[in-house]
């Protein structure tokens, strides 16, 4: 069999595209059997409204009469599975197409799909993903720079198709490094035709360029670093030539210069005072060409240093900040990871650095990711919503998620594969739509507060001139989630939106609204209204990590406010069977429900708010202490634990 490399796959879209004006994504190519995905969109795209355009494209290149049989599964967001049978029979050379079921478009969002076919002795089993949503593309104004880092190209082609790619999403900023030595290999030539046929793709699909000067040519390396590598300091009057050179070409098309990649790890092999010397020389060059022009630090990777930097060249990170502050317009900070981690990074050790700052150095978080390695493609897409959502929380002026496309060059196993938005053949990843979510409901918006639901749940309020947006979720996984009680002004509409862009409205009465917030996060729309809306007390604490007692019992404690009336009922489930409905008013003086829990069983309770229909569940985690003897026919000795609980709230 034929496997497509990923410079025809490129090629192939991209002519395709171009042609039909549809667009083709090859999942199968043998002498005698093709077969494409078609969609109206680029990224295997389907817009809402053009359904009946998304197919299957099969073709027989043989001049043999064939059968194929074929299995295709698809499992959206919410990991519900369809299943789908069909056969085709072919004449010699014929091509045929099979429409996707209108039932895989019931909702927006991922579908990831297996095509398993059977025909003439081949069988193939082949993944690929559709992207079901409406493309915010990037037309828009923003004081927020949406961006990307991290593209990789072997043809203009391909880069042609990534930019589409990324414009589709609203990417406005691509931050990507200037090759040096390609521009000038030696100290009297000068080669700017790549560069420049970038820019000029760059600008075609409405983007700009924030340009990474780094990687020191061996010619121009200081005197200092014989070994001449690419991570050493240049030498500074070749140094200053070359990014003068720089901002004189550019200057209508760049407006921002950072400089140097991740200084304070191995991307940079120099002093200290070496780096602040190369930031002194860059913004002076680039300023005395255009004062306009906006210098960047060098986008350091982490707030507290590695031990071996450090006692290498010290704290390069908070030493730049505090003696070269001068010399950036703009601090440029990474910490890829999970959002504790980079949240923890910014609000302890990078404010410490902040704290040494003269005048506001706005962040630009402009290269933060997290790989979906282990993590799978729906937390790594969740990974994006909560950091992106922190950064504008916390006035970045801008966020650029690493990368477009995950990186064929590493194993399929390795996080350096899985950074990307777009797996390498050419399918959706999660993360690619939630960054769709994410421009479309914030690019117009200013942050207000935070406002956090409570203890172990993020709450960001933002705004615009009529409407008011909280992107919130929960954030400790040993908690439950809550049905969140709001207070709202006259007038005012209240939506859920989840992170693949399927939105719910809410049911508002006498100026209240009840929302689930759960661990998957939701945009939450308060729109035309006038006022901030209030967070309020909740109806009801729950507590859902529970001990048994030696009898298998079990007591669910609650705390129910003044307004828990609104309260319609509470179910308790074992399993999927419904144990037990219990009215506010019947629970017993102490305020529990007590029941007797099943040897390896799941339970979870459904509170619901009828006049709100709203409901929510509460999985409880049950533990059963340690067995001192479980023979058979006799009740198991148990060792009881009274403080093993933790509250939620709903």
């Amino acid at each position: 069999m034929i496997r497509l490399s990923a410079i025809m796959f490129f090629f192939l879209t991209f002519f395709a595209c171009r042609q039909n004006e549809l667009h083709h994504t090859n999942l199968l190519q043998e002498n005698a059997l093709n077969l494409e995905i078609v969609t109206p969109g680029i990224v295997n795209t389907v817009f809402p409204g053009k359904e009946k355009q998304a197919y299957m494209l099969w073709q027989n290149k043989s001049d043999n009469e064939k059968e194929v049989l074929f299995i295709l599964e698809c499992k959206d967001h919410q990991d519900k599975l369809q299943t789908f049978t069909d056969s085709l029979n072919f004449g010699s050379f014929e091509e045929k197409k099979w429409f996707f079921p209108e039932e895989i478009f019931k909702q927006k969002g991922i579908k990831w799909c297996t095509v398993l076919l059977e025909s003439s002795g081949l069988k193939e089993s082949m993944d690929f993903s559709l992207a079901y949503m409406e493309p915010v593309s990037n037309d828009y104004q923003s004081d927020f720079k949406f961006g990307i880092a991290g593209i990789r190209y072997e043809t203009l082609e391909e880069l042609d198709w990534m930019y589409k790619a990324a414009a589709q999403v609203g990417v406005q900023y691509e931050r990507k490094f200037a090759t040096w030595g390609q521009i000038q290999p030696d100290s009297n030539t000068w080669n700017w035709e790549p560069l420049d046929q970038q820019i000029a793709l760059l600008k075609k699909h409405g983007i700009e360029r924030q340009l990474l000067i780094h990687g020191t040519p061996g010619w121009a390396v200081s005197p200092k670093y014989p070994e001449g590598k690419n991570n050493a300091p240049p030498e500074l009057s070749h140094w200053q030539r070359y990014v003068t050179a720089l901002a004189r070409r550019y200057q209508d098309d760049i407006t921002y210069y950072e400089i140097w990649n991740e200084p304070d790890i191995g991307f940079y092999s120099g002093t200290t005072e070496e780096y602040l010397e190369m930031l002194k020389t860059a913004s002076e060059a680039i300023r005395a060409v255009n004062n306009n022009l906006k210098i960047l630090s060098g986008g350091f990777a982490q707030a507290s240093p590695r031990q071996g930097y450090l006692e290498k060249r010290g704290d390069l990170h908070k030493i730049v900040v505090k003696e070269g502050q001068g010399f950036f317009d703009i601090h440029a900070f990474h910490r890829h990871g999970p959002f504790q981690v980079f949240k923890n990074s910014v609000e302890g050790p990078l404010n410490e650095i902040r704290n040494q700052l003269k005048s506001p150095r706005p962040l630009w978080f402009n290269e933060t990711a997290m790989h979906s390695t282990t993590l799978g493609e729906k937390e790594q897409a969740r990974i994006l919503f909560q950091k992106m959502s922190f950064a504008m929380a916390r006035e970045a002026t801008g966020y650029n998620w690493f990368s477009l496309m995950n990186n064929a060059h590493h194993p399929v196993t390795s996080p350096e594969h899985n950074y990307g938005m777009i797996k390498a053949n050419g399918s959706p990843k999660a993360v690619y739509l939630v960054y769709n979510q994410m421009v479309k409901q914030l690019y117009d918006k200013k942050y207000v507060k935070d406002l956090s639901p409570g203890e172990g749940f993020e709450g960001f309020l933002f705004k615009n001139e009529k409407d008011f947006l909280l992107t919130t979720w929960l954030q400790d996984d040993n908690l439950p989630g809550q049905v969140a009680n709001f207070s709202v002004p006259d007038g005012c509409q209240v939506s859920i939106s989840d992170l693949m862009g399927n939105e719910q409205h809410l049911k508002t009465i006498n100026n209240e609204v009840m929302v689930p917030i759960d661990r998957a996060g939701i945009f939450l729309h308060f729109k035309n209204c006038t006022q901030e809306p209030i967070l309020k007390v909740p109806l009801v604490n729950v507590a859902t990590k529970l001990v048994a007692d030696k009898n298998m019992m079990v007591s669910i404690p609650f705390e129910i406010s003044e307004e828990g009336y609104k309260i319609g009922k509470i179910q308790l489930y074992e399993d999927e069977k419904l144990l037990r409905t219990v009215n506010p008013d019947e629970l017993n003086e102490h305020g529990h429900i007590n029941f007797q829990a099943g040897k390896d069983k799941s339970y979870f309770l459904i509170v619901f708010v009828p006049q709100y229909n709203v409901e929510h569940t509460f999985p409880l985690k049950i533990t059963v202490p340690l067995l001192i003897t479980d023979q058979i026919n006799e009740k198991p000795e148990i060792t009881i634990s009274t403080h093993d609980r933790e509250d939620g709230v709903v």
